[in-house]
C-alpha cells in the first residue's frame, strides 16, 4: 500500500491510518500479499554494527512491474527474512549526509 514518509512507522502508513499488517503491506514476486518470494535477497549478519557501505540488490523485475503499470510504485521494502533481536540499520533519504543517502543505479542494456 502507499505510505506517507512524514508519518510512516511500524504500525502506521499515514497519520491515523494503520497498516493491515504491522511492519508494512507488500506483495511478493508471485503477487501474494505478505508472500515469501522476494524480488531480491542478500545476506547480512545481524550482529554487525552498520558499516556505512552500499549493498547491491537487483530490483529490475520490480521496477519493470512499476513502469509497466502492473503495480503502483510504492517504493522498496527492505525486510529481514526472520525478525529477532539482531540489529541491521540502513540510512534513509533524509539522513543529512549526501554520502549516506540510498541510491538507485539504473543500467540500460
Amino acid at each position: 500500500d502507499s505510505w506517507n514518509p512524514d508519518y510512516v512507522s511500524w504500525n502506521k502508513r499515514n497519520s491515523g491510518i494503520a497498516w493491515k499488517n504491522p511492519g508494512g503491506d507488500w506483495y511478493d514476486k508471485n503477487g501474494v500479499l505478505q508472500g515469501s518470494m522476494p524480488y531480491a535477497t542478500m545476506t547480512i549478519k545481524g550482529s554487525f554494527l552498520p558499516d556505512n557501505r552500499y549493498y547491491e540488490l537487483d530490483v529490475t523485475d520490480l521496477v519493470k512491474e512499476y513502469t509497466s503499470g502492473k503495480y503502483e510504485n510504492t517504493g522498496f521494502l527492505i525486510k529481514a527474512k526472520t525478525e529477532s533481536n539482531n540489529y541491521i540499520a540502513f540510512y534513509s533519504s533524509d539522513v543529512g549526509n549526501i554520502n549516506q543517502v540510498p541510491k538507485l543505479q539504473l543500467v540500460y542494456s
